[in-house]
């Protein structure tokens, strides 16, 4: 079974209002936010992909991203397999009901004025988290995680 949900632009009323945030590389725009895009879990397969795409005046990314090695917080024996996690911005409503996924890999495909410029990323830090209060910008639906951009 799947379930999709649509991705979104971010709301935080915090002034970060960003989908993905690139910070090491060298644009005068480094914060996204989504234009269209698909958050999809598999539950047979532990594994979840968002894909879409993130953008600002023009010029953003196509993001493909795999996440798996699901661990529900219900399991707190694999929570320990998640490192850091979770990591609460203050907006969760309930953290215990959060999931995880201890592995992230991707690509970023430029567009715009980023055109021909390509990343692959993985996870770095804490495993990427998903519930209600997870993303770190509101008390509603979303997820977070960090990433090493090569």
């Amino acid at each position: 079974m799947a379930v999709t949900y649509d991705a979104s632009p971010a709301i935080s009323g915090t002034g970060h209002d960003h989908v993905i945030w690139l910070p090491g590389l060298s644009f005068a725009e480094n914060n996204f936010d989504f234009n269209g895009g698909v958050f999809t879990e598999n539950y047979g397969t532990g594994t979840a992909t968002l894909s879409g795409t993130a953008v600002k005046g023009g010029n953003g990314f196509i993001i493909n991203a795999l996440f798996s090695g699901y661990v529900p917080n219900s399991d707190p024996d694999s929570i320990a397999d998640a490192p850091n996690t979770p990591k609460d911005e203050g907006f969760a409503a309930d953290a215990g009901n959060w999931w995880y996924y201890t592995a992230t890999s991707g690509t970023l495909g430029g567009i715009g004025g980023f055109n021909n410029r390509y990343f692959s990323f993985v996870r770095k830090g804490p495993a990427f988290q998903a519930g209600y209060g997870a993303s770190g910008k509101n008390a509603n639906f979303g997820s977070s995680g960090w990433l090493d951009v090569f």
